[in-house]
């Protein structure tokens, strides 16, 4: 059964938002274009597990604001096939909406090719390929692998964005 309810990341649970931001990502830090982010302390949607009486985090994702929108940092689901990380686009396009950003964009690596079939499949364009940018966060963040879930070596980024049409 498919049960799940989505919040607003607050005080009181951000402390299994780092938990799960550990778990998930093997670290605190999340590089991007050069930017060292830490997705716990950042803006975020928490998707919890409905069928538990324990809060048990099955979908995160963590946001940016900036100038020109509202960055996605980190997106995660843990169980394929809920729609969990559908629902928590369609929360940030609200949020997003309701705070008159006109911009959501973010960042993925060449490797990530599910993260480019998910964020295409919901309107997201490939606006921008930064060369050789991968090996330059890694001197942020060593941790980061050379090579990628599909083999491919992990090199370049690839900004996607969804245009917000005002309402």
């Amino acid at each position: 059964m498919r049960c799940f309810g989505i919040s607003e990341v607050n005080p009181e649970i951000r402390p299994l938002v780092q938990e799960f931001i550990h778990k998930f990502w093997h670290d605190e830090t999340v590089v991007v274009h050069s930017t060292v982010y830490k997705p716990h302390e950042l803006e975020g949607l928490v998707a919890f597990d409905c069928t538990s009486d324990q809060k048990r985090i099955v979908g995160l994702l963590t946001y940016s604001l900036k100038d020109d929108g509202l960055e996605i940092v980190t997106l995660n689901s843990l169980i394929p096939g809920w729609g969990l990380g559908k629902a928590l686009i369609e929360e940030v396009r609200r949020k997003a909406t309701q705070l008159g950003v006109r911009r959501i964009w973010l960042v993925t690596n060449n490797d990530n090719i599910d993260a480019l079939r998910f964020f295409q499949r919901r309107g997201f364009e490939i606006t921008a390929v930064y060369r050789d940018a991968v090996n330059t966060a890694r001197k942020l963040k060593p941790s980061i692998p050379v090579i990628g879930h599909y083999g491919i070596p992990m090199k370049d980024e690839l900004e996607m964005e969804l245009l917000i049409k005002p309402q």
